[in-house]
């Protein structure tokens, strides 16, 4: 089992704590336009997708995930993804097949974009680690399909 880095973790519930307190603030007392939620806005989420970013997968070179670990990582957070997302939808929509639809056109996926996100970001970085000779035509090329 890999050693937790403490640090790491009490910033990303911080992170999470501010995602949840922005989204309260900006949505339940309807202050989307308040110095304070643009303040907190301005970083919450980019500091939890670096965090989740940072503690990803360690070292450089090596590939530090198979498929194996791959898929597993996609199916935690593909499936709250569906789940979750379409669960939100059907609240909010008159039909299944109008929510469906809305819900894969949706660009941030009912606000569980962050999610898919994640997603592209675990399969980039194995697609990345395969390039084990660093080379960088290789990396240019995966950048630019990404």
């Amino acid at each position: 089992m890999k050693q937790r880095i403490d640090y790491i973790d009490r910033m990303k519930g911080m992170a999470i704590f501010l995602v949840v307190m922005g989204h309260v603030y900006g949505m339940v007392f309807n202050q989307g336009e308040d110095i304070t939620y643009k303040w907190i806005s301005s970083f919450h989420m980019p500091l939890f997708m670096f965090l989740s970013g940072l503690v990803a997968c360690s070292g450089v070179v090596a590939p530090c995930c198979g498929f194996g670990k791959l898929g597993k990582k996609l199916k935690g957070l593909l499936l709250p993804l569906v789940v979750f997302g379409m669960c939100f939808t059907m609240t909010f929509s008159k039909d299944f097949l109008t929510g469906l639809i809305g819900f894969l056109a949706s660009p941030n996926k009912n606000g569980y974009w962050y999610l898919m996100t994640l997603a592209v970001f675990y399969v980039s970085l194995l697609l990345y680690r395969l390039n084990i000779k660093q080379k960088w035509y290789v990396d240019a090329a995966l950048a630019i399909s990404a």
